[in-house]
């Protein structure tokens, strides 16, 4: 179980790195289109405040990555850790709406599994 949650969160914090490529125009993707609003594009936030953006993006991403380290390493509080980076990402997520759509689901799905581990003991 703990290679699935760490693969998960592996994969999880690559895509956060989207959100940090697109506002700093280091890539583009087909389904990605640099922007400067945020919330539905509804509130436009300029330049610089989608660069800002994308540096929380880059701070998930590295969280999430942490987050496998302190899963295989065994860190006391690397379960804690990670249910903080989930909430933070699926704050992220709200923001990015509708872009991200597919990253409340990944968080709602992790959380679920972070749920069941504190009960249950999985990991």
């Amino acid at each position: 179980m703990k290679i699935v949650l760490a693969v998960f969160l592996f994969i999880h914090g690559f895509a956060h790195l989207v959100g940090f490529v697109v506002p700093w125009k280091l890539a583009k993707f087909e389904d990605m289109f640099y922007s400067t609003k945020i919330f539905y594009k509804k509130l436009d936030v300029g330049h610089t405040g989608i660069r800002i953006v994308g540096i929380l993006w880059l701070f998930a991403a590295m969280g999430y990555f942490y987050s496998v380290y302190a899963l295989f390493t065994d860190v006391a509080w690397g379960i804690w850790f990670t249910w903080i980076v989930t909430f933070y990402s699926f704050f992220l997520s709200i923001i990015g709406l509708p872009d991200s759509k597919f990253g409340i689901a990944a968080n709602l799905t992790l959380l679920i599994f972070l749920f069941m581990n504190m009960t249950f003991g999985w990991v």
